[in-house]
């Protein structure tokens, strides 16, 4: 007994397209790449502090301890994040956690 598999291919519907244009407004947009931007610049900062600390204490298991410090929080933290933010402004969210990633690295330069 042969069953013919059907595959159903959405087309554009009005309610698709009405999800792509409320999803990808400026402030959408703006907020997304700002945040690819930070989530950028974090990275970068976390690797040249270890670096920094390799320089200075020149053993290389505080420049892997580093690392693993600056990488673990993350890990955890993603598992409790989501339906926090849910519950949240996602603006406000960005805005307080990107302010306080530059006041740690600016307490971090005194």
């Amino acid at each position: 007994m042969k069953k013919d598999h059907v595959i159903h291919q959405q087309k554009n519907t009005p309610t698709s397209d009405l999800v792509q244009k409320v999803l990808w407004t400026k402030d959408f947009t703006i907020i997304t790449l700002g945040s690819i931007v930070s989530m950028a610049g974090g990275s970068m900062l976390a690797f040249a502090i270890s670096l920094h600390v390799l320089d200075t204490v020149t053993v290389p298991f505080f420049f892997a301890l580093i690392l693993f410090l600056y990488t673990l929080p993350q890990v955890v933290a993603s598992i409790f994040a989501g339906p926090l933010v849910d519950c949240l402004s996602r603006r406000r969210t960005i805005y307080v956690l990107d302010f306080s990633l530059l006041s740690s690295t600016e307490l971090w330069d005194c």
